[in-house]
């Protein structure tokens, strides 16, 4: 549509065209549609004017064609949208309350008072931001995301990053699992999240289950002054769940679990490391890999994922060292050239000790995954 400088006049078009286009979905739901209509009719108050919007018809087309997610529909995220115009603008009437609590649903008291401050002009500065990627099974194929996460001065909440993601929608158990991993790597700030599609950049409409709670740890982790523990190969992509207690791995429970990881490696590219609970390991021994490319890390704990990330880092940088004519911690530049070499080849096994155990079946804990071509670089 040609009526991006005029919100107003485009969300009446898009009702009167009767269907929503992806172009008008995705100017909707973004931070720069319905949010900044509503925004900006505080700031000018204009109230009655976003109240005159055609919004209820619009909400009843978003829930027809968006993806069916339990009792959380886009219609209540609309309304939620506008009551919290309603508070930011003064208005305290409990049914403003209620609509936007109902709105937002699992995610809380947190994002409802982002909303709030976002639209008064009260919203904290911006924050430094870690990210991570996660392999998700929404389809048959699997998807690639990026959590990211950001330090919030603001409180000590942990939530949605509710202002670039405003129609994005998770299930309790998705929540609680972010609560784990929060625990596990003990981090005490405020903080807010946000799942995106890898392909698209765009925030995933819909998202259920528990399965985000190991790469959250990682990105958790990476604020809490851990950088460097928790410092992430790019072609690493985690997925699973935690015990928050003590930080050990969760497998998959139900038989859905071989096809959910099938769907996963499915979504992973050419060269690609695959971080997962050690307890799923029988469910990934079912699973024929795409390519000898792809390699496994299972882990029991966030404990044993750190020492991963460490060894990996550690074998990566003297890798590099070498390669590039560089003094090693080992050996001085005056060395042979004979040393030269054994060193390299030091490094390349110093990188794959960090990429996780083998799986050669010689260890029983990995004899679930004795079916799974060896790994390679």
């Amino acid at each position: 549509m040609s009526n991006d400088h005029n919100p107003r006049s485009r969300v009446e078009l898009m009702v009167a065209a009767g269907t929503l286009s992806d172009a008008d979905v995705r100017w909707f739901t973004r931070p720069y549609g319905l949010l900044e209509l509503c925004r900006t009719a505080v700031h000018e108050r204009s109230l009655d004017a976003l109240n005159d919007l055609p919004l209820d018809e619009l909400g009843e087309q978003l829930d027809d064609q968006s993806a069916a997610f339990g009792a959380q529909l886009p219609s209540q995220r609309i309304a939620a949208l506008v009551a919290a115009a309603h508070i930011a603008a003064g208005h305290t009437g409990a049914q403003w309350r209620s609509m936007l609590a109902d709105g937002l649903g699992p995610l809380g008291a947190a994002a409802a008072r982002d909303l709030v401050a976002y639209m008064d002009g009260t919203a904290a500065a911006s924050r430094a931001v870690a990210s991570v990627p996660i392999v998700v099974s929404r389809h048959a194929f699997g998807e690639l995301t990026r959590f990211s996460v950001g330090a919030c001065v603001r409180d000590s909440d942990v939530g949605l990053d509710i202002v670039d993601a405003p129609f994005m929608r998770v299930d309790d158990e998705f929540v609680a699992a972010i609560e784990r991993a929060r625990t596990a790597v003990g981090f005490e700030g405020g903080a807010r999240w946000m799942l995106a599609s890898a392909r698209t950049g765009q925030p995933v409409d819909a998202i259920a289950g528990a399965s985000v709670a190991l790469g959250a740890a990682v990105a958790l982790g990476g604020l809490t002054g851990g950088a460097e523990r928790f410092r992430v190969d790019p072609t690493w992509v985690f997925t699973g769940d935690l015990d928050g207690s003590d930080g050990s791995t969760r497998g998959l429970v139900g038989p859905t679990g071989a096809s959910e990881y099938a769907s996963k490696l499915r979504a992973l590219g050419e060269r690609a490391t695959l971080v997962f609970p050690e307890p799923d390991a029988e469910h990934v021994s079912t699973v024929e890999l795409a390519n000898d490319a792809i390699k496994l890390a299972p882990v029991t704990s966030v404990d044993e994922l750190v020492r991963t990330l460490e060894r990996h880092t550690a074998g990566t940088a003297e890798y590099a060292r070498v390669v590039s004519g560089q003094p090693t911690r080992h050996r001085p530049r005056r060395r042979t050239m004979v040393l030269s070499t054994v060193a390299v080849l030091a490094a390349v096994v110093a990188a794959f000790v960090g990429m996780g155990r083998w799986v050669n079946g010689n260890d029983a804990r990995q004899k679930a995954l004795s079916s799974v071509p060896p790994l390679r670089i």
